[in-house]
């Protein structure tokens, strides 16, 4: 079985090239991946079952930092990076049209970037929010009564995040965030910063991962 189609059927995405480097046959493999340790580790584990003469390294961090370490390894062209499974919908584009992923060679050939999952955004609050207090929707939250209690992730620090505010601005249109806005919104960090601010009580409502 070729590298390409033991990859391939782990369901991972991304493949980036060496940039031209020369290298010796590779009996180890990295992938860096936004995936939570407890979702990779099982992913790890199968590959490794199947290919025991292939070690798979899993480095993990959000898109937003995979990008940079990425983006950083390219200019001092040693990329470490050989699958990339992130959250991010729009990076791995721009690396196609760079020139920089690896195409399948197989008939019919396997695009350089799959899309696999799309991630599953919920509401969470705080304990302290009686039921009757708490909003049924996301469209909820642009009422005043929320106001001063939301806290989200950042897009420009979360793919996840970036993605909802992506399909909830097309969905519920912008004017959902101008009353977002209004409300005195809290954004920052990604999904684990939403979870500690609403579990310690700073702000009591938020979105995240459903896995969260």
């Amino acid at each position: 079985m070729t590298l390409w189609k033991k990859l391939a059927a782990t369901g991972l995405f991304l493949l980036i090239t060496n940039a031209g480097l020369s290298a010796p046959p590779q009996t180890e493999i990295w992938i860096y991946t936004s995936l939570y340790k407890e979702f990779a580790a099982p992913i790890q584990q199968a590959f490794e079952s199947q290919n025991p003469d292939i070690r798979l390294q899993v480095f993990q961090a959000g898109s937003e930092k995979i990008q940079a370490k990425v983006e950083a390894e390219l200019l001092a062209k040693k990329i470490q990076a050989d699958v990339l499974a992130i959250s991010d919908p729009f990076w791995p584009i721009e690396l196609e049209k760079r020139g920089l992923l690896l195409h399948s060679t197989a008939t019919p050939p396997t695009p350089a970037v799959q899309t696999n999952y799309y991630s599953w955004m919920v509401l969470i609050c705080n304990k302290s929010v009686a039921p009757e207090n708490r909003p049924s929707s996301f469209s909820d939250l642009g009422k005043p009564e929320f106001k001063n209690l939301i806290q989200i992730g950042s897009p420009l620090e979360s793919g996840t995040m970036f993605t909802a505010v992506a399909y909830l601005s097309d969905r519920l249109g912008w004017s959902f965030f101008e009353k977002l806005r209004q409300n005195q919104i809290a954004s920052s960090g990604g999904n684990s910063t939403v979870i500690q601010k609403v579990e310690s009580g700073e702000r009591t409502l938020g979105w995240v991962l459903l896995e969260n």
